[in-house]
């Protein structure tokens, strides 16, 4: 993957697979974005953080499944920063 962040803040991108659709994942205790332990959820790779106007890339080999990719900072789950991916 090859991330750019334009802004206007830090993000982060968690990639996890799961069963669970993009936009039910199970939250944490505060309500503030995806508990990342829980069960059902398997973390496969991540970028902790990408700063504004910072590119990364993150290498990952995907098996077969459904995928979920979120940003981990505060609220922005809950936002709409996630997405779902199936690989064939």
């Amino acid at each position: 993957l090859h991330v750019t962040n334009a802004g206007p803040s830090a993000h982060g991108l968690y990639i996890d697979r799961t069963e669970f659709s993009s936009g039910a994942l199970p939250l944490r205790k505060d309500n503030l974005g995806p508990d990342e332990h829980a069960k059902g959820m398997h973390l496969v790779g991540s970028i902790d953080e990408v700063g504004l106007n910072e590119t990364r890339d993150l290498r990952l080999h995907l098996r077969p499944g459904h995928y979920v990719l979120w940003c981990n900072r505060e609220g922005h789950y809950l936002g709409g920063m996630h997405t779902r991916l199936t690989v064939r």
